[in-house]
């Protein structure tokens, strides 16, 4: 089709498995290019938390690398099941994979070679943990504000709580100071390696008072 010079994005859709999506970034420069998604193999596996429990529902990013090293452009997606399972085609090369949860330089390095028809298997492990608590004022449950968990160094993560005042998270272990939308709350809560502590709950006495002036 005719586009305009520009970066697009080619999308493959399996509508017989919602999970599975393929998304190529592709540079149009000019009039001839060729975007199409022809491939001889590719990889499939599960992505594990620090816990070896699966992470379900969450983008994998793939990238492949061009003959320094450096990535080429050529850019996949696709999403995790409820069990934690990812699996693209690819073709022959060196590739970089990552998930939404990790930087850009925490990326898994893949070689696919001698292309076949078998998918090669890769499970990926993301150093996080996942958490839950919920958030409660005078014994009542809060749903619909954000919990923020804050780390200078190893960063930001915000979950909105849900109609029965529950949240989750998959964050990396470590110290956090950690605020709740609206609320005068602010505490600090250490998450180990297990995802299991203590300060996840979240409990205020906040009294509402209204009036006229």
């Amino acid at each position: 089709s005719n586009v305009a010079k520009g970066t697009y994005k080619l999308v493959y859709f399996d509508t017989t498995n919602e999970s599975y999506r393929i998304e190529k970034v592709v540079q149009v420069e000019d009039e001839n290019v060729q975007a199409d998604l022809a491939f001889t193999s590719g990889i499939q596996g599960k992505i594990l938390d620090l816990n070896n429990l699966p992470i379900g529902n969450k983008r994998v990013y793939i990238c492949k690398d061009a003959d320094d090293g450096e990535a080429n452009g050529e850019e996949y997606e696709t999403i995790t099941d409820s069990d934690g399972k990812y699996k693209i085609m690819l073709n022959e090369g060196n590739y970089a994979l990552r998930t939404e949860l990790e930087d850009t330089d925490a990326a898994t390095r893949v070689e696919i070679k001698n292309p076949t028809s078998e998918y090669q298997n890769k499970d990926i492990c993301v150093g996080v943990v996942k958490i839950n608590g919920t958030v409660k004022n005078n014994d009542l449950v809060v749903s619909g504000v954000k919990v923020t968990y804050n780390n200078g160094e190893l960063g930001k993560y915000i979950a909105t709580t849900n109609e029965s005042g529950q949240y989750s998270l998959y964050i990396k272990p470590g110290v956090y100071d950690v605020t709740v939308q609206e609320m005068e709350i602010k505490k600090e809560v250490t998450i180990n390696g297990t995802g299991i502590s203590d300060g996840t709950d979240i409990k205020a006495n906040l009294h509402k008072v209204s009036g006229t002036v």
